[in-house]
């Protein structure tokens, strides 16, 4: 996040027109879900899982069985 700041800080100083793009949609920049989502690993991961290959399936796994549910299913459709 400091980093982020110090870039915005930067962006302003150089007026870059980034910084108008970052006014207008500041709603945008959310840390929640990322952080929502480490929060779901840690909870569920066991001292088994070791290796980064497995760390990421199991990851990948969480995000689909956490949006695998009846309503998000009728709100996407099937690809062609």
């Amino acid at each position: 996040m400091l980093i982020f700041l110090s870039d915005v800080l930067y962006w302003k100083d150089i007026n870059h027109p980034i910084i108008e793009k970052l006014y207008h949609n500041l709603n945008a920049f959310d840390d929640y879900p990322v952080e929502n989502f480490h929060s779901l690993i840690r909870r569920n991961i066991t001292t088994k899982i070791t290796a980064p290959d497995t760390l990421r399936r199991y990851g990948i796994t969480i995000d689909y069985e956490k949006n695998d549910n009846q309503f998000i299913r009728t709100l996407i459709s099937e690809k062609s």
